[in-house]
C-alpha cells in the first residue's frame, strides 16, 4: 500500500480535529467521577441489603423444628453454604477497605455493610448452636420439657 506523506498528515489532522472536538471537559470528567462513587455505594449497598435478606431467613429459620435426617442434613448444607458466604464477604468488605482508604468516601455505607456481616455471623452461629448444639444436647431438651 503506497501512501503519501499527505495522505498520512491529513488522516492524523482528521483523528486530532475529531478528537479535540471531543474533548471530555472538566465537568464532565468530575461528573463521571461522582457517578462511579454512587455506583459504588448503590453496590455496596444492595450488597448489604441481600445480607439483611439472608439474615432473615435465618432468623425465621430458628422457628423451625429438624424433625427428620433428611431436614437435618439440609440445614447442614444450607449452613456450610452461609458461613462461606459470610467468609467471603469478609474478604469482600477488607478489599474495600483497603481499595477505598479515605475514612468519609465510603465509611457510613463500608460501616452498614460490616454491621450486615457480623449480624449474618451472629444469626449463622443462633442457627448452628439451635439446631446443631442445642436440640442435641440431652440436658436442655430435659430442661425445656419441664417448661
Amino acid at each position: 500500500m503506497t501512501t503519501s506523506v499527505t495522505d498520512i498528515k491529513t488522516k492524523i489532522s482528521d483523528i486530532i480535529s475529531t478528537e479535540t472536538k471531543n474533548k471530555i471537559s472538566e465537568e464532565d470528567k468530575i461528573n463521571e467521577f461522582l457517578d462511579n462513587i454512587n455506583n459504588v455505594k448503590r453496590s455496596i449497598l444492595a450488597r448489604k441489603d441481600a445480607i439483611l435478606k439472608i439474615d432473615g431467613l435465618l432468623i425465621e429459620l430458628t422457628w423451625y423444628d429438624a424433625e427428620d435426617e433428611e431436614t437435618e442434613a439440609e440445614l447442614d448444607d444450607l449452613m456450610k453454604a452461609v458461613n462461606q458466604f459470610h467468609t467471603s464477604l469478609l474478604v469482600e468488605y477488607v478489599a474495600l477497605k483497603r481499595r477505598f482508604p479515605q475514612k468519609k468516601l465510603f465509611k457510613i455505607v463500608l460501616s452498614e455493610l460490616k454491621s450486615a456481616i457480623d449480624d449474618l455471623e451472629d444469626s449463622a452461629i443462633e442457627v448452628d448452636n439451635i439446631f446443631f448444639g442445642l436440640r442435641k444436647d440431652d440436658e436442655f431438651n430435659t430442661l425445656a420439657a419441664a417448661v
